[in-house]
């Protein structure tokens, strides 16, 4: 029993998605005979109810407007409430936008310092810019063409990074790739020695 009622209820709801609320409505009136057949047009009634529907989903809007009107006071909290969360929303698509642009230029930063130099200290680095090589001139020297920081790299054998670190400017580094050392001269005195450490001794041999 409980089974068929469960199933009874299923099928309304089944009818009532499949058209709607007052078209079941209308429909099991006139199978119940409550109208006989040709007093009503069920299509019209229905049209007649989806239009009610409209028109009262209008009428509470209006009426919504019309109490927000009769109060000035409510009208312009509510208008001062619209500027502020449309504010709130700028401020947020601003803040979003700008950190977006931050990480992007983060990221073409950290990008361009995988493949190549650009700053060398103060006064050393208006020139890396410049990759063009005189590829005629280095062929007649039989020296490699090479055209970027990345391609000296490459040739080297070492990073970019390692590149970047022992080609900084010596007034700008706090780093000596130099280690300075006294000796005694035959003639009487001292000689002062600056002999590359390892990493630069091995640089100025790769070619």
């Amino acid at each position: 029993m409980r089974n068929n009622s469960t199933e009874r209820r299923q099928e309304i709801y089944d009818k009532i998605k499949a058209s709607s609320k007052q078209e079941y409505i209308l429909s099991e009136m006139k199978r119940l005979g409550f109208w006989n057949e040709g007093e009503l047009d069920f299509k019209a009634v229905n049209t007649f109810f989806n239009e009610e529907r409209e028109l009262s989903q209008k009428l509470q809007k209006l009426l919504k407007e019309k109490k927000v009107i009769e109060d000035p006071e409510a009208f312009l909290a509510k208008k001062h409430q619209e500027r502020k969360l449309a504010s709130k929303q700028s401020q947020k698509a601003t803040k979003e936008r700008r950190e977006k642009e931050r990480l992007e230029k983060a990221e073409r930063w950290r990008v361009s310092k995988e493949k190549d130099i650009i700053y060398l200290g103060e006064n050393y680095s208006h020139q890396l810019n410049e990759q063009i090589s005189n590829t005629e001139r280095l062929k007649s020297k039989n020296l490699p063409v090479l055209h970027t920081a990345e391609d000296l790299a490459k040739a080297m054998n070492i990073s970019i990074g390692e590149l970047r670190f022992l080609s900084f400017s010596r007034k700008n580094s706090k780093i000596s790739h130099y280690k300075r050392f006294q000796m005694a001269k035959k003639s009487g005195g001292y000689r002062l020695i600056s002999a590359p450490m390892p990493k630069l001794k091995k640089a100025q041999h790769w070619c």
